[in-house]
């Protein structure tokens, strides 16, 4: 997951506190989530609805929870330049190469170390 430097606190503003319906410890922030939490083996993050990035770590009494959080794009001038990179690079993957979609995203987020 990435750190928030450069997002909108909105993006965190409704999830957290997030709280174990387990054991009912209670997540005041993102950072506490993250550093109090464990990784799940199958990885952290999945596509959710609607643009949306669901991700999942492991409470220490071993429930899975989940955050649903709808916008994780780095509107910093970084973000944005990286998103205009991998369009540009996206385009000429698919040109060149003649793979679908989801060949040429793969293979561009691997080039660009994501």
């Amino acid at each position: 997951m990435p750190s928030n430097e450069g997002f909108d606190r909105k993006t965190f503003e409704n999830v957290f506190p997030k709280t174990c319906t387990v054991c009912g410890k209670v997540y005041s922030t993102c950072d506490e989530f993250l550093s109090k939490t464990s990784s799940l083996d199958r990885g952290d993050l999945s596509q959710g609805p609607k643009n949306s990035v669901l991700a999942y770590r492991n409470c220490d009494c071993g429930s899975t929870l989940t955050i649903k959080l709808e916008d994780l794009r780095d509107y910093s001038p970084e973000g944005i330049k990286r998103r205009e990179e991998f369009r540009k690079r996206l385009k000429q993957v698919k040109e060149t190469e003649g793979l679908d979609d989801q060949e040429a995203v793969a293979k561009v987020k691997k080039e660009m170390g994501f």
